[in-house]
């Protein structure tokens, strides 16, 4: 009984050692070698910025776990923007009374948005990673690449951007933590300029990078995007705000708690 209740006492004081600059590491939700390997299912994303209105998004999943209805509203609107799986290979959505048809990869991801028959974007992937490298947008008779991305590791390192008619081309690069990305949420997808926050945050658009990024350095600014952090009990991210010079995004979130 004394040793039992010594190995206890040790165990317990151990615990409490342990820390990260990102995350706790006191549930068992991992794997062996003590990697974090559970993730959650984004329930609710809002933004409060200072340069606009407020926004809100709300994600119902189903039971094949894919975004099927996402509740949208601002200040004075409300919009429901709805999914249908139903032709293999395609996924189209219903968003302010426009129907957009999105073609989708082996992976499930979205290949091709269609504006209409002759125009719209064209997204590539890393097959191991699953995070976009590549945005084409198209047209009846021409092509222009939009951006490339850099994979690293387990995330995306940098985007270089090849702005319409105005070159030379500009880039971001992106600092992480050591702590992992638990809740899923998705930081950099958007950075391409060509993925807004909800499609970013359905799913469609490539996985999301494992660690969590705490800074964004544009070439053609001397000043960078600080990105910080508060978390909940299970280690999720339930408060991101952006920072530039003059500027801030608060971005808030909450998750499907499973079993």
């Amino acid at each position: 009984m004394k040793k039992r209740m010594m190995y206890l006492l040790t165990a317990v004081a151990c615990m409490g050692m342990i820390a990260t600059s990102c995350s706790n590491d006191d549930n068992n939700d991992g794997d062996d070698n003590g990697n974090k390997t559970k993730t959650w299912k984004v329930k609710t994303m809002a933004l409060d910025p200072t340069w606009g209105d407020t926004e809100s998004w709300e994600f119902v999943y189903n039971t094949d776990g894919k975004v099927s209805k996402i509740y949208n509203a601002g200040p004075d609107w409300k919009d429901t923007i709805s999914f249908d799986y139903s032709t293999t290979g395609k996924v189209t959505y219903k968003k302010g009374g426009s129907t957009t048809t999105c073609l989708l990869n082996a992976q499930g991801f979205v290949s091709e948005l269609q504006w209409n028959s002759t125009e719209g974007l064209r997204y590539e992937y890393d097959a191991t990673t699953g995070f976009i490298t590549k945005i084409t947008e198209y047209w009846d008779g021409g092509t222009e690449v939009k951006c490339v991305n850099t994979v690293k590791g387990s995330n995306i390192d940098s985007i270089v951007y090849k702005p319409e008619n105005t070159p030379p081309s500009w880039n971001k690069v992106f600092n992480y933590s050591s702590g992992e990305n638990l809740g899923g949420i998705q930081q950099i997808a958007q950075q391409t300029d060509n993925v807004s926050d909800w499609q970013a945050q359905s799913g469609l658009f490539g996985k999301a990078c494992k660690n969590i990024c705490t800074k964004v350095q544009k070439s053609t600014s001397s000043t960078p995007t600080n990105i910080s952090f508060t978390f909940d009990a299970q280690d999720r991210i339930n408060v991101l705000t952006r920072a530039g010079s003059d500027w801030s995004e608060i971005y808030t979130f909450t998750y499907y708690e499973e079993d």
